[in-house]
């Protein structure tokens, strides 16, 4: 398994076992490909995409088998299931496995039997054959302690990474302000951060794709809207560069990477004053109620009216996302590995 660098240094493995791609899914992968990138030497990262879909029970036992065998080829030291398809873990040795959840939101609003199903598969059995778990925030953490029986040891928080094309630029001058939002999904909260703007001398950016219904609400609002879809990331940096403020006002999140994307390029955010949102603008962001359209609409105004305001966020933020440093947060994960390796669990 181990093995010695050209330093003569010892060397542990690991395999990252990533989900099946999916078009408009990259937000996993974009973490933990920064994270395989920043660990330090000693540790040597493959990363293993399922090569099936994970759709139907015979699809996620073939991805179980193919885990198992590509864990098996790689003698690996570490198997890290690193999301999504929690499954995969009950094919990997349980004593060498990570198991990373991002959040539990998949089970809202689910039939009883389907809820049932994805806790039983998704959480209790895959958290009880990992040998350590991580979440990337502690609100997740605190879901995952009451949804399962483990020890409170067994679950630990380790942050996401920034990413390292996010780097500060000078706000541009516009004719006028533009807000970005980023994400399409119902917990984002669009039809809300539509409704406040209205009214608001400010043109708006959202990256990603609409639906029928929010098409609608966003062709009514008027303006300058500009929908950006399934952008590579050098674009996405680009539509921070071009925004005077980042409004992130989700109903809920397993982490919220583009409030700390927005701080890093020199953005002032307005998030949500829930948690996990709260914690990652580290008190470097406007905070208002997400289900409050009145204080989104005024959180907006007093971040685009007031430049003292903005520009003590811009520098907070700088300050903020040095937690964040992936160099950081891939030691975390290294630690982890070597401890599992040395059998310290």
């Amino acid at each position: 398994m181990s093995g010695l660098d050209q330093a003569g240094e010892q060397v542990l493995r690991a395999t990252l076992f990533m989900r099946h791609p999916r078009p408009g899914f990259y937000s996993i992968e974009t973490v933990f490909r920064t994270v395989a990138a920043a660990f330090p030497a000693w540790v040597q990262a493959d990363v293993v995409p399922s090569p099936f879909a994970s759709r139907g029970v015979l699809s996620r036992l073939r991805s179980v088998l193919a885990a198992r065998r590509a864990m098996r080829r790689s003698r690996a030291d570490i198997a890290h299931v690193v999301g999504d398809e929690h499954f995969l873990v009950l094919g990997l040795p349980r004593k060498r496995t990570v198991l990373t959840v991002h959040d539990c939101d998949f089970l809202d609003g689910k039939p009883p039997l389907r809820r049932w199903l994805l806790w039983l598969f998704w959480i209790y059995l895959p958290v009880r054959a990992a040998a350590v778990v991580t979440t990337i925030s502690e609100r997740t953490r605190a879901e995952l302690l009451a949804l399962t029986d483990c020890a409170p040891d067994h679950v630990r928080v380790i942050e996401n990474p920034l990413p390292a094309q996010f780097r500060t630029e000078p706000a541009r001058a516009r004719p006028r302000p533009r807000v970005l939002h980023i994400g399409t999904k119902p917990n984002k909260n669009l039809g809300r951060l539509v409704e406040a703007l209205k009214g608001v001398d400010a043109d708006l950016t959202i990256v990603g794709r609409l639906s029928d219904e929010q098409r609608a609400q966003v062709d009514a609002l008027g303006g300058s809207v500009l929908n950006l879809v399934d952008i590579a990331d050098d674009a996405l940096v680009e539509a921070y560069r071009e925004a005077t403020m980042l409004a992130f006002v989700s109903t809920s999140e397993g982490f919220g990477m583009p409030i700390i994307e927005a701080q890093a390029v020199g953005r002032p955010v307005l998030t949500s004053d829930r948690r996990p949102m709260s914690d990652v603008a580290g008190g470097a962001a406007l905070l208002v109620d997400p289900e409050d359209t009145v204080a989104i609409r005024d959180g907006i105004k007093r971040l685009l009216g007031d430049r003292a305001l903005r520009e003590a966020l811009v520098a907070g933020g700088h300050a903020n996302v040095s937690r964040f440093d992936p160099a950081l947060i891939a030691g975390r994960y290294a630690e982890i590995y070597a401890e599992l390796k040395a059998g310290k669990r």
